[in-house]
């Protein structure tokens, strides 16, 4: 622990022997401006006063030594640099500090649903988001001071998880503790709320966790038990600061000159300030015009290494062009200068730069916990692996200590920051890749998690990307047993978990360990896009192994079911319904034999099944499967509602589509509406738990009046889903956000519906602006989802005769879904075929016809290939794409072709019409007429009157049963037929 300066000895009273001495206070120092310039000037800090009896509990890194390298002064916690800039989001944390706490909820105050919120309490929770380098360290100490000026004790939480956090339960003033890295302290930020959240609490407490991204790992840590101020808390990322060349070239200037201070006290030999005009000319001045550029850091960077290579100091041949690479050509420099004393014994051939520069490296990936744990980790380096080599381990272990402060609980320190760490990480491990294998396969739970963590980060790096995937992968597969899980909790961590993921399935693929898979099985996420491949591969091989000449039929049946699941989200449909109807059968002959310990699996599993036989098109067996279900779980929910009343209300909103799915449009709402009944209920008993599920059932509702032109009651629908996933996505993000943003999607169908276009666009603009957000961190899990709300978007935009806009949006989703389709085809192909079609529509309205023509004819052939795979999906796609095309074709003249394509639409929905009227007739009416304007247009009037005829009847029978949904399209076609009566060549 660093020494404390509680006071200063002023006195030695006569007649006490020395047993009563006089001492200033720290606090009475601190109040001389003679006291606090002294304390500035020899560490470089602003004097500051700290809670002597915290300091356990407390980052001792926080608080740092004077600098002693280049890299020294970019860390956060020296503070070289001004604060500029975060002024918005610095005066709403601090207003987030200083809320009323006292206030007793009213009636406003009740959340969705007449749930109670969480806002009451006086411990709070906040997370922060961003990249390495954005600036959260320091803005949350900026915080920090600020909030100790206005009478706050303010803490950086110890790395340490095993120090005890009682302490933290008797501050008796107001409280902020930050937890840096949280996304890998998620147990001791459970320790940190169990011992700050109390009954006796009286003074406000805020947590404010920092973390690269809000994750599955929040997801999962808002669910604890001892939760409850993460489960309301917002996370918020931190944007991009150096937006344009101006604020990029003021952030410049600004770093130059405090540098230049601060590299005075470090080199004081070089005049700092002679260098200034030089480095600051405009000439001189580096070109900031790269997105790196937007983060503090790499601003911070260019200037800090402006002034040292103003020195004209000669650095080694062959050096990085990157900012990282260069800075630690000057960061070497001091490796050496501290290695080559005599006294450090690190002048042999075994302790050499290389050997110096690979220690740093391990010391960068695996924090030692003593200093025979360090000895033990650099027998690993080269030459120093037998006894011979206990010296130079020996002194390599003192110097690594001495080089960089350790945090608690380590014996040595890492480089810093980490964009410089994992930089030389990944350039060392393109050196030695299987130095730093060996180093992996070695590692103890915690560490190899934490070394995973780090090397995932050095992964994302586009130079290391390849040379750190090989080296996880050799790792993983040669080390399963603590590795594979650690990899898959770090996969859940991290932005970027590709290269994990590839060891995963190596590991899945290669392993012969039946206990290991199922291990890894347990572990993984509910539903998470980014393993949705791994997910699959793993649940195949369980499968395998599972299914043998003599199987255990219960446990075959749930690894049935779990792949039915993991195949359908990667867009295997057929595989997925066959393994699902496996499941089935198994679970109907085991709940014939005990009905009382299966019937509840046959149903899931029969839910499980009607939702695949959808995805193929299968629409009457689909409704037929999940009806099963939904009686089954009736009868269990009567039996025993607490435990089955759920799984009721779920497959209820299952059946509620499939019945929309074939037409039986009032069913299908009182299906859904039993489903939103039940969910109310539950939801106002255990909000957690169901409110999403009311949101969900809600959105369904919303869907299903529409159907019946019940429009208002279905905007109020979606509002009441809005508003709900509002209000989850304010306290978990990443959980609720998509959903959030779907709502919004639908939201904004609903108020077109009205006519409210404005505010449609509104809507699907803050559905779009949240998938971009979503999709830049996890661009395998939420690019989809974007493309879909630049689908809608696109229509809306359209809708307010904003054309090239709405062509613009569209056109940004086939890009999206062109690269999508190529890879996975089973899942894409049929929705870039959606969004040629309505690209196609786009382009027409601008009059680009040839253009448009193209967009569907491709959305024709595309979806001509899926329909000969499974006609039952995708023949009602094709007709849709059919009519288009006829219109298309039409518009250029071409009447006798746009004949063809518009008689094959009638055809195929002539057929499904014939299978399905309630579904279908209404497309059939539209195409008749399309075929009629065709067919008048060739000058065959009779053939084009008997068409909309066709079409007048089907609308009038339609709209006699449903006139707020069809007497709009039933007035249209008789307008036409009329027109056709009177004027043979209309």
């Amino acid at each position: 622990m660093a020494p404390l300066l509680t006071g200063v000895v002023a006195g030695d009273p006569p007649g006490w022997s020395h047993t009563q001495l006089e001492a200033v206070p720290a606090y009475v120092l601190a109040s001389d401006p003679v006291v606090r310039k002294l304390v500035e000037e020899y560490t470089g800090r602003a004097m500051l006063l700290e809670p002597a009896d915290l300091q356990h509990v407390t980052d001792r890194i926080a608080t740092p030594r004077p600098p002693r390298s280049p890299a020294d002064l970019l860390r956060p916690e020296q503070a070289v640099v001004s604060f500029m800039g975060r002024d918005d989001l610095l005066k709403d944390l601090t207003h987030w500090c200083q809320a009323p706490e006292h206030e007793q909820p009213g009636p406003d105050d009740v959340g969705p649903g007449g749930i109670w919120g969480w806002d009451e309490s006086l411990v709070r929770a906040r997370l922060l988001t961003g990249a390495g380098g954005a600036g959260k360290t320091r803005l949350a100490a900026e915080l920090a001071a600020r909030m100790s000026g206005q009478g706050w004790t303010a803490i950086r939480l110890t790395t340490d998880i095993t120090v005890a956090l009682d302490v933290l339960s008797q501050v008796r003033r107001p409280l902020l503790v930050v937890v840096d890295y949280a996304e890998t302290r998620a147990l001791q930020l459970h320790a940190l709320l169990e011992a700050v959240d109390h009954d006796q609490v009286t003074s406000p407490v805020r947590v404010l966790a920092l973390a690269r991204a809000a994750g599955d790992w929040w997801t999962r840590a808002t669910e604890h038990p001892h939760s409850q101020a993460l489960a309301s808390a917002t996370v918020t990322p931190v944007p991009a600061l150096h937006h344009t060349p101006h604020h990029r070239g003021t952030a410049y200037q600004q770093a130059v000159g405090d540098f230049s201070t601060r590299l005075h006290r470090l080199f004081p030999a070089i005049d700092w300030a002679a260098l200034l005009p030089a480095v600051i000319a405009p000439a001189a001045r580096p070109v900031l015009t790269g997105d790196e550029f937007d983060t503090p850091l790499s601003v911070q960077m260019a200037a800090l290494l402006a002034l040292l290579e103003a020195t004209g100091t000669p650095q080694p041949t062959g050096r990085s062009a990157s900012l990282e690479g260069r800075l630690l050509g000057h960061e070497r420099t001091y490796w050496d200068k501290t290695a080559n004393s005599p006294e450090r014994g690190l002048s042999g051939e075994r302790s050499g730069t290389e050997t110096r520069a690979l220690a740093v490296a391990l010391a960068c990936l695996v924090p030692a916990t003593d200093r025979d744990h360090a000895r033990t980790l650099l027998t690993h380096l080269p030459g120093l692996k037998d006894d011979s080599a206990a010296a130079v381990r020996g002194a390599l272990a003192t110097w690594l200590k001495d080089l960089y402060p350790a945090p608690a609980g380590s014996e040595w320190g890492s480089l810093q920051p980490d964009r410089i760490a994992e930089y030389h990480l990944g350039t060392e491990a393109g050196r030695e890749p299987a130095l730093f294998t060996r180093i992996l396969t070695s590692l103890a739970d915690t560490q190899a998690t934490q070394a995973l963590t780090v090397l995932a980060r050095t992964g994302q790096h586009p130079h290391h990307r390849d040379v750190i995937s090989r080296i996880l992968c050799q790792a993983v597969t040669t080390a399963p047993a603590v590795l594979g899980p650690a990899a898959l909790t770090t996969a859940t961590r991290t932005p970027h978990p590709a290269p994990l993921i590839a060891a995963l399935t190596e590991l899945t693929r290669t392993t012969q360990d039946i206990t290991l898979l199922h291990l890894l099985s347990d572990q993984q996420p509910d539903a998470t896009l980014a393993l949705s491949e791994w997910a699959a591969d793993l649940s195949t091989a369980l499968v395998k192994h599972h299914d043998t000449h003599d199987p255990d039929l219960p446990t075959l049946a749930m690894a049935l079911n779990n792949q039915s699941v993991r195949l359908a989200g990667v867009g295997r449909r057929e595989e997925a319904l066959d393994a699902v109807t496996r499941a089935v059968e198994i679970r109907q002959t085991l709940a014939e034999q005990r009905p009382d310990a299966f019937l509840p699996d046959l149903a899931s599993a029969l839910n499980n099944q009607s939702v695949r036989l959808a995805d193929l098109g299968r629409r009457e067996e689909a409704l037929d499967a999940v009806t099963r279900a939904v009686e089954i779980y009736q009868t269990l929910a009567e039996q025993r509602p607490d435990a089955f009343l759920p799984d009721l209300a779920s497959a209820l909103n299952n059946q509620s589509v499939r019945l929309a799915g074939v037409g039986r449009r009032e069913e299908a709402l009182d299906a859904v509406t039993r489903a939103v009944e039940i969910y109310q209920t539950l939801a106002e008993q255990r909000p957690d738990a169901f409110l999403p599920k009311l949101a969900g059932s809600l959105n369904n509702q919303s869907n299903r009046l529409s159907d019946l032109g019940r429009r208002e009651e279905a905007l109020d629908a979606v509002t009441r889903a809005v508003e709900i996933y509002q209000t989850l996505a304010e306290q978990r993000p990443d959980a609720f956000l998509p959903d959030l943003a779907t709502s919004l999607n639908n939201q904004s169908n609903r108020l077109s519906d009205l006519g409210r276009r404005e505010e449609a666009l509104d809507a699907v603009t803050r559905a779009v602006e949240i998938y971009q957000t979503l999709a830049e961190q996890w661009p395998d899990a939420f690019l989809p989802d974007l493309a879909t709300s630049l689908n809608n978007q696109s229509a809306h935009l359209a809708d307010l005769g904003r054309r090239e806009e709405a062509l613009d949006a569209i056109t940004r989703a086939v890009e999206i879904y062109q690269p999508l389709a190529e890879q996975r085809p089973d899942a894409f192909l049929p929705d870039l075929a959606m969004a040629l079609n309505n690209q196609s529509n786009r382009l027409s309205d601008l009059g680009r016809r040839e253009e448009a023509l193209d967009a569907i004819t491709r959305a024709v052939e595309i979806r001509e290939a899926l329909a000969e795979q499974r006609p039952d999906a995708f023949l009602p796609d094709l007709a849709g794409s059919l009519n288009n095309q006829s219109v298309r074709l039409a518009d250029l003249g071409r009447r006798e072709e746009a004949l063809d394509a518009v008689t094959r639409a009638v055809e195929i929905r002539e057929a499904l019409a014939e299978q399905w009227p309630d579904a279908f007739l209404s497309d059939l009416a539209g195409s008749l007429n399309n075929q009629s304007a065709d067919l008048a247009g060739l000058g065959r009037r009779e053939e084009a009157l008997d068409a909309i005829t066709r079409a007048v009847e089907i609308r009038e029978a339609l709209a006699e049963q449903r006139p707020d949904v069809f007497t709009e399209d039933l007035e249209r076609a008789r307008e036409l037929r009329e027109r056709l009566r009177q004027h043979p060549e209309a």
